[in-house]
C-alpha cells in the first residue's frame, strides 16, 4: 500500500512551489477535482488541462496550502488545510481552513473535494462573505478564463447578463 499521506503531502508541496507539471502528475488521467474557483462544485474540474488550468490560477494567485490534520481510511485521505493566497488577503482575510476529502487509485489522486471548514470561526466569517460577495467575481474569473461551464453554473435559465462583450 502507498504511502498516501506522503502523497498528499508531495502535491500540496509541488502546487506551493508553483510546479504545477509536478503536481498534476500526482492526479489520475480522469481525476475529479473541486476545489478553487475554477473548479466549485456546481462545475468541477473533470480532465487534466481543467485541472491544469486551476492550478495555473493557484500560483498566478500565490495559493500556499499547509497540510495539518491527516487520516487515512483505506484509500481516501482526510485533511485539513491551512490556505492563504492573495485573493482571500485582499479582503481582509490572513487565513482560511479547507478540509480536503481526496480518493486515492494506487499511488495517484483519483478524486479531491475540498471545502471550506466552517467550524474554524474565521473561516465561518470568510464563507458568509464569500456567499454574498464573490459569486459575481468567480463568473468574472470563468469568463475570462473561458470556463463556459462553470460560468454557466452561476447563471439560471433566465438569467439576463449585460455589460461585457455583445452583451
Amino acid at each position: 500500500q502507498p504511502d498516501l499521506a506522503a502523497i498528499l503531502r508531495q502535491h500540496y508541496d509541488a502546487a506551493n512551489k508553483g510546479d504545477v507539471a509536478a503536481a498534476l502528475a500526482t492526479f489520475t488521467a480522469d481525476t475529479f477535482y473541486v476545489g478553487g474557483s475554477l473548479c466549485p462544485p456546481q462545475a468541477p474540474c473533470i480532465s487534466a488541462a481543467a485541472i491544469q488550468r486551476e492550478l495555473e490560477r493557484a500560483k498566478r494567485e500565490q495559493v500556499t496550502f499547509t497540510v495539518s490534520t491527516i487520516q487515512v481510511s483505506s484509500d481516501t485521505v482526510t485533511a485539513l488545510l491551512e490556505r492563504r493566497a492573495i485573493p482571500v488577503r485582499n479582503i481582509g482575510f490572513e487565513r482560511v481552513i479547507d478540509k480536503a476529502t481526496v480518493t486515492f487509485r494506487g499511488d495517484r489522486i483519483s478524486r479531491i473535494v475540498r471545502e471550506l471548514d466552517l467550524t474554524d470561526p474565521q473561516t465561518a466569517v470568510f464563507a458568509n462573505f464569500r456567499r454574498v460577495e464573490i459569486p459575481q467575481g468567480d463568473l468574472r474569473r470563468a469568463v475570462e478564463d473561458g470556463n463556459v461551464v462553470a460560468a454557466m453554473a452561476f447563471l439560471t435559465d433566465g438569467a439576463v447578463f449585460e455589460g461585457w462583450g455583445l452583451c
